[in-house]
Formats: structure tokens, C-alpha cells, sequence
């Protein structure tokens, strides 16, 4: 028994320490004045400061996770940067976790190796249960033709069932399609409207 209290008061020192370090201004330049390698925190207008860096055997830099404040002391965080390198040392992946009590969204953007951008973002509610998702991707396809999707689906209040979907799709910049449909609470669509253009 006083073993796991012991685990669990020195994991809340450990958290003490690693959100103290925010305010530490010492800790990292400035978002005016950035070390280099750290530009891959930065996001929407939101102080970054690097917590940590995971290194490949190389030595070169594999992961990277960034605090991000609402001020330029590093005193209160909104939330957490997530970034995944590749072997070429660009950004391949990275996962914007926003709110610090509750989950209010997350971002997930990720990049393929033929030049592909896929990014998505899914809204909470207050208890935490998924409101919305939407989503911007752009590849090229096999044959050249280079394909933009946008679109966003809301969901009933289990966080679960599809309430409305809606997708744009684009080829080689013209709107070629639109696709709506309404779903009821079992998940049986209701309606569908393709447009083709």
C-alpha cells in the first residue's frame, strides 16, 4: 500500500516539475528569438516551448513535444504540440492536443512520402465526447491528377453516430463534386445529395 502512494506522489512531483519549467524563462528563448530546430512548435499564434526531444541513434532529432502558452512568460498552458520527424528531418507527422482539463480539439497532420497532406481535426464537448470532425487532404494520384478533399461530420450526442457529412472534392483545382448526407440516431441515412459538377 505505501508503495503505490509513494508511485503516485512521485508522479504528481514529476508533473509539478515539468509544467514549473514554463515559466521558467531561462529555459528557451523566446517565440521572437527561436533556438534552432524549435520553428516546428510553433501554431496558431500560441507561444511553444520545447519540454522534450527524442533522438534517433543518429543523433538526429526523431520526436519533439512543445507546451503551448498563452503567454510569452510559458506561465499558462493551453495545451501540447506533438511533432514526428523524418528520416529527411522534416516535420512527417505532428498532434495539436488543445484544453488542459477537457479536451476541446485535436489536430492531426501527417505527410506521406509521395508528396501527400492530410490533416484532420475533431471537436469535444465538455464531457469530453466527440461534436465534430473535419478534414483537408491533398495527394496526387497515380496518374498525376492532384486531389483536394474538405469536408466535416457532426455527430448525435453519444460522440458515436454520424448526424450530417459533407465532402468537397476537387481535381487539379476545379470542384468536381459535393456530397451531403443525413443520417437518424441508428445510423441509417436518411438523405444523400451528389452534386457533380
Amino acid at each position: 500500500m505505501s508503495g503505490k502512494i509513494l508511485s503516485v506522489i512521485l508522479a504528481a512531483v514529476c508533473l509539478a516539475f515539468s509544467l514549473c519549467g514554463c515559466g521558467d524563462k531561462n529555459k528557451l528563448p523566446t517565440p521572437e528569438e527561436p533556438v534552432a530546430g524549435t520553428a516546428a512548435g510553433e501554431f496558431e499564434g500560441y507561444y511553444s516551448q520545447l519540454n522534450y526531444e527524442v533522438y534517433n541513434d543518429d543523433g538526429t532529432v526523431a520526436e519533439q513535444m512543445y507546451y503551448l502558452c498563452t503567454d510569452e512568460d510559458y506561465v499558462h498552458i493551453a495545451g501540447q504540440k506533438n511533432v514526428y520527424f523524418g528520416e529527411d528531418g522534416r516535420v512527417q507527422r505532428y498532434v495539436v492536443t488543445m484544453g488542459m482539463l477537457n479536451i476541446e480539439y485535436v489536430i492531426n497532420y501527417f505527410s506521406d512520402d509521395n508528396g501527400g497532406e492530410y490533416l484532420t481535426k475533431i471537436y469535444y464537448n465538455d464531457e469530453t465526447v466527440v461534436e465534430k470532425g473535419e478534414w483537408d487532404n491533398n495527394y496526387t494520384t497515380p496518374d498525376g491528377v492532384k486531389i483536394h478533399e474538405t469536408g466535416y461530420q457532426e455527430y448525435y450526442s453519444d460522440g458515436k453516430t454520424v448526424k450530417t457529412f459533407y465532402l468537397e472534392e476537387y481535381s487539379d483545382g476545379e470542384l468536381i463534386r459535393t456530397t451531403s448526407r443525413e443520417y437518424d440516431e441508428e445510423g441509417n441515412m436518411t438523405s444523400e445529395t451528389v452534386d457533380e459538377k
